[in-house]
């Protein structure tokens, strides 16, 4: 029998997993830095981070379906009441029904499937206009960093540029982490990364894709990193996109994952056990009011423009402040800062002595 142990894994042996049990986007982001895993050997792993007293785990545990049950009595038994983020309908189903959990939506995750996939329709104006406009500017490359370099002198500081650019146009002007993963200007294992590069040899933007597996074959793709720089016209990394659609579709490649649109769906899912009104609430009052924060509606409304099909994903919280339980999450992925939140480090303060 297993036992289980606290870790810190390798990228190296979370690939090993990954490559035979993930094949959900959410999977991919275990992979960034900052992470402590609960680590059944020959069974599998969840990532989870420690933050100021939580325990936020990031999606579903990594193993095959029939180890699920096995593989959370341990963990839980050895984390202290951990949060689940962005975790399946099987899985919230599993911690609702026989580990107390509340169990909340946590938006839409939308997935385009690429068979038959096309850009008729008065519904796709937009996807079509980007391609329009992209092309005027720039052709796009799948490129290696050598290649990068060999072909279009360019190197890791003139990516980490645009990023930079990027990321001054955004609601959030810093790095987001958690539901996010860090742009690795590196070649990484299984990841196509894509790059517009006009006419005089310059970098205009890139989309990085990450790799979903079954059985250890990539059978999809997650619209990972994006970035353009300012100058770049208008949908610039829609173009990239579908630029790369074109070519995955020749592949025979099933799916491209659009990643989930936090907060977009908050209704109770028919079925789904130990609904929580309090984090029902917290959630629809971030959507509606905190998009100075984030980009919750921008965020929704540029994945629906793909015309995918879309599920939810959803929360399990324990606390008995889940008010504080979801603030201390926001606060580690960068939406919120206690500074700007007076009375909630007294809050934890308090809770902690208790």
């Amino acid at each position: 029998m297993s036992t289980g142990v606290l870790e810190t894994l390798s990228v190296t042996k979370k690939y090993e997993y990954l490559r035979l049990y993930s094949h959900q986007p959410v999977g991919f982001l275990t992979t960034q830095p900052g992470f402590t895993e609960y680590h059944l050997p020959g069974i599998g792993y969840a990532s989870f981070a420690r933050h100021l007293g939580a325990n936020l785990v990031l999606g579903d545990p990594i193993c095959a379906p029939d180890q699920l049950t096995k593989f959370l009595d341990e963990m839980i038994k050895a984390v202290p009441k951990p949060t689940f983020v962005q975790v399946s309908r099987d899985c919230a189903d599993l911690l609702g029904k026989k580990y107390g959990y509340s169990i909340n939506s946590f938006g839409l995750e939308t997935s385009v499937p690429l068979k038959g996939f096309s850009l008729r329709g008065n519904k796709k104006n937009n996807l079509r206009y980007a391609i329009r406009q992209g092309r005027k500017s720039a052709d796009v490359h799948e490129l290696t960093m050598s290649e990068l370099k060999r072909d279009f002198n360019l190197a890791k500081s003139d990516l980490e540029a645009i990023f930079a650019d990027w990321m001054t146009t955004r609601t959030a002007r810093h790095q987001l982490k958690f539901l996010i993963r860090p742009a690795i200007f590196e070649d990484e294992p299984d990841v196509r990364k894509f790059y517009a590069i006009n006419e005089r040899g310059e970098l205009q933007g890139y989309v990085f894709f990450s790799p979903l597996y079954r059985e250890g074959r990539v059978i999809g793709y997650y619209n990972d990193i994006a970035a353009g720089s300012k100058s770049a016209p208008t949908g610039l990394t829609t173009y990239i996109t579908m630029e790369a659609v074109q070519k995955f579709q020749q592949e025979g490649i099933e799916s491209l994952n659009l990643g989930v649109a936090p907060l977009s769906y908050l209704k109770q899912i028919e079925g789904a056990p130990r609904h929580s009104i309090q984090v029902w609430a917290t959630l629809k009052v971030f959507y509606e009011t905190a998009n100075y924060l984030y980009n919750f509606k921008g965020s929704h409304e540029h994945k629906r423009r793909y015309r995918g099909e879309d599920y939810p994903v959803f929360i399990a919280t324990k606390w008995h402040l889940r008010l504080l339980e979801l603030s201390m999450m926001s606060h580690y992925i960068g939406i919120l800062h206690i500074k700007n939140l007076p009375g909630i480090k007294q809050i934890y303060d308090i809770w902690r002595k208790a």
